[in-house]
């Protein structure tokens, strides 16, 4: 009767531990894929079961475990799953996904997106914005150089500051919009709310290295125009950075001081702020 009893306590243990890594690898297997705030964009086709979003998801590399996102879909059921060109997020579960897809928060749904390439001049820019917006491009122009919003702006970011108030910049904004991809999911976005993007972008990469910014005694809008003039040097050439740096470094040091039309800058990406953060 003993041993009965001890078999009986062993094989609950058993059952009890298997029980509990299989919860344990089932909320796994539903959670999300990284920690990371990583944008994915994912589209759902009209007429998509839901075993064949499940399908598109993990192409998209948004679920941990194929086998357990099956067992999820049996576990619950979604009746209004609607088709649209979503933005998730790396750092979101399965559920938090299939929320979204059921009852769509418009913040996740695509409606438009923008690109900055690297090297775009403020024109440029400005006929990217235009193509969304429906607007000129000089009204784009007009609305980055509207003092009043560029005072704001100076409140809003701690990279900008005063000098972009100075009359005698033909484009206020050249340098510090990010170039990037951005995904816009306003129903009625705005040249400001579109900018925001950029600049948040900026924010983003560009605090991580405030405190090098600092050491060099120079402000956020030398640096960036500095990083500008180096990139405009090397063209493509991104692996002549870092020398041609070092010379205009060592000619500044010498007290060889030049002119830049900043009209004419163009702003460098995170690597191309790296070679001058390590000079």
């Amino acid at each position: 009767m003993k041993n009965k009893k001890i078999i009986l306590i062993i094989i609950g243990a058993v059952v009890g531990i298997a029980l509990i890594g299989s919860i344990l690898f089932y909320n796994h297997g539903i959670s999300a894929v990284s920690s990371k705030d990583e944008e994915v964009i994912v589209k759902i086709e009209s007429g998509t079961s839901a075993s064949q979003m499940l399908e598109a998801l993990d192409e998209a590399g948004l679920v941990n475990n194929k086998f357990c996102g099956k067992l999820f879909l049996k576990f619950n059921h979604f009746d209004n799953l609607q088709a649209n060109t979503y933005i998730f997020h790396k750092n979101m579960s399965l559920s938090e996904i299939f929320g979204i897809i059921e009852n769509p928060d418009f913040k996740y749904v695509l409606k438009s997106k923008l690109t900055i390439k690297e090297g775009n001049t403020i024109p440029e820019v400005a006929k990217s914005f235009s193509e969304i917006l429906n607007i000129s491009d000089d009204d784009i122009i007009k609305a980055w150089s509207k003092q009043d919003y560029l005072k704001s702006l100076i409140n809003d970011y701690w990279f900008i500051d005063n000098s972009i108030l100075n009359k005698n910049l033909l484009y206020p904004l050249e340098g510090y919009l990010y170039p990037e991809t951005y995904y816009v999911t306003d129903d009625k976005p705005t040249v400001e709310s579109v900018t925001k993007l950029a600049l948040d972008m900026m924010d983003k990469k560009l605090t991580p290295y405030k405190d090098k910014i600092k050491a060099l005694n120079w402000t956020p809008h030398q640096f960036l125009t500095f990083a500008s003039v180096v990139e405009r040097e090397s063209g493509q050439g991104e692996t002549d950075r870092p020398m041609i740096a070092g010379v205009f470094m060592n000619r500044l040091k010498k007290g060889c001081f030049y002119k830049v039309t900043l009209q004419s800058i163009m702003h460098g990406k995170e690597q191309g702020w790296m070679f001058l953060i390590h000079i």
